[in-house]
Order: C-alpha cells, then structure tokens, then sequence
C-alpha cells in the first residue's frame, strides 16, 4: 500500500515528527493517527495507532504499528496524571522492563515522551474474562481439561514473579491475556516488590485477600487468594460476589469470612480452592504446590459436571471499558 510521509514542527519548537500516512483506497481506509510530539534531540518514532483496544482512568490502550510491526500501545497522558500517579507509572515501568516471561505479556520498548509515556508491548487478542463471557452466551460448560493450560500457565507467570520478590495485588480473569494458544499475565499497575510497609486496600475488592482490607502486613500470599477467586470464576464463568457491590464484599470478605459459593465439584478441586482462599494466610500453598495439585487434579480426568451457580451476573459490570486493552491497563 502507497504511503505518503508527513512532517510537522509545532509552534513551541518542539521537534519533527515524520508519520507514514497510507493514502486512502477502497480496500485500506486511513487509520486512526495520533501525533506524539518529542524534543528536537529524540529520534523519530514511527508509530501508528489503528485501533482502540481499551480505556482507563488516564490511560488508553490501542493496537498500534510500530516501526512495521503490530503491537499494543498503552498511551498515559501525563496531564492527567497528579505526583503519585507520575510514581506509580514509574514503579510499573521499573518491574515491567525487569521481567521476562513466556507466561508474562512482553514489554519491548517504553516512549517517554513530554506529552505522554508510551508503553509499547505484545498485541493479544481476548482477556479470560471475553472467554468467559463467550461460554456463558454459547451455553458451553467449563471443563477442568479445558483450563488447565489456563491455570497451570498463570501459575508459572507468578511462581516466576514471586522468585523475584514481586507481589502481582491484581489477579483476576480480566487481567489475563490469551493469543492462540498463549496465555499471559498483563496489568502491573499496582505490582509491587515485597516490602514489609505495603500499601493496604490495593486491588479490586471482589478479588482482595481479607489481610489485604484490614490493613495487616501481607506478602505473596494475597495473590494466592485472587487465584482462588480467579478458579471460581473459571469454574463457573461468572464474576465473584456479582450481586455485591465493592464496599459489601469487603465487609464480606474480611469480617465475615464470606466467600462465593462454589458448586458440586471433584474432591480435590474443591480442596484446592478452599486451602488457596484460608482467611489465614499463612496456610495457603505457595504457587509451586498449586501447579503440582493442578497436575494431579488434570491426571485424574474428571469433569466439574453440569454447574449451576445461584449468582449468575445479576447486577454486574465490569470495573474498566469493556475492551480486552483492559488487561493492559
């Protein structure tokens, strides 16, 4: 396809920035094409923003061309964003450029721009969260074969992270990315490595540990209670304590001990999840033991059966935009 280079000097004196712009064709309309302004001493970044993929708080997700190649884009107005902000930005740059994982969604470059951070990284296609939804609308029931590549592959993403003393504080179905047959952790916006002041209430509450909402010290281990939240959504492709809102299940959560409840299931999977969500942290398995009682559940060939759950998804709607560029945000 014939393209034309477009530069351009904004009046501030801010740099060049040369654009390749596809000239419009029957078949090829112009994409969508957002101008990213850098200092005269920076280099040229051919990038081309395609598509929306998802909207936050002050972040936007689209897929992108970036020097000839599609990825993610995850495009933070710095405007938008107070002093905190500006840190929390920067911790999740700081952890993000220091992992590598097959089971991780990659990150290849970050653009620090004076108008916006850039964080250009591996284009997927769905989250856990679309499957789900999908399931429920075909009438398809979750099958334990079916999800153990799902499951066994977030386990080794935070077996990895947790070798490095990073604590995730955001696992949920949403937050989980799939292309093909690759599975991957995204979002870490509020990963953390471990230290003994951690910050309190920090997460989504229909996935947060009870140590974690009752402001007391806390480790890698909430991260085994969102897993276990992660199984029951994936037991029964619905969203935790849907007919709750965020305030109520923390109440829930924390004083009562409340969980959501779980359908008729084989033994050993009912086991697991009741030992990965204790109230007590200290008696849930560490990821390690979790992959290996996954394997053996996966090696007995059993099914959940038919399943029916009381709480459906009355009531629920999704804390971010909709898009699967929700697990980048």
């Amino acid at each position: 396809m014939a393209a034309a280079l477009i530069t351009r000097t904004n009046a501030s004196g801010w740099g060049r920035v040369a654009m390749k712009v596809p000239r419009r064709t029957k078949l090829h309309p112009i994409p969508i094409i957002k101008m990213f302004m850098l200092r005269k001493k920076e280099p040229r970044v051919d990038l081309t923003y395609l598509s929306m993929l998802g909207k936050g708080g002050f972040a936007t997700v689209w897929k992108c061309n970036y020097e000839n190649n599609l990825y993610a884009a995850k495009v933070i107005e710095r405007k938008k964003m107070s002093d905190d902000d500006l840190k929390l930005m920067k911790n999740e740059a700081s952890i993000w450029e220091n992992i590598n994982h097959p089971n991780i969604v990659n990150l290849h470059t970050i653009i620090w721009g004076k108008e916006a951070v850039i964080f250009i990284c591996e284009l997927m296609q769905e989250t856990l969260f679309d499957v789900h939804q999908r399931m429920r609308k075909l009438g398809t029931k979750p099958r334990i074969s079916t999800n153990h590549n799902y499951l066994t592959n977030i386990c080794d993403a935070l077996i990895y992270l947790h070798s490095k003393n990073i604590v995730h504080r955001d696992i949920k179905s949403e937050n989980i990315l799939i292309r093909d047959s690759k599975v991957a952790l995204g979002d870490f916006g509020l990963a953390r490595y471990y230290q003994m002041d951690m910050t309190a209430e920090t997460g989504s509450y229909r996935w947060m540990a009870p140590e974690v909402i009752r402001h007391e010290a806390y480790n890698t281990k909430c991260d085994v209670y969102s897993f276990a939240i992660l199984l029951y959504e994936v037991i029964t492709l619905s969203p935790p304590f849907a007919s709750y809102s965020p305030i109520e299940v923390a109440f829930a959560v924390a004083k009562d001990g409340k969980r959501p409840p779980l359908p008729a299931l084989p033994r050993y999977f009912n086991q697991l999840v009741t030992d990965c969500w204790d109230q007590d942290a200290t008696r849930r398995p560490d990821f390690m033991e979790i992959k290996s009682r996954l394997n053996f559940i996966r090696s007995k060939n059993e099914s959940f059966g038919s399943i029916e759950t009381s709480e459906g998804n009355a009531g629920w709607t999704t804390e971010k935009s909709g898009g699967y560029g929700d697990g980048y945000l």
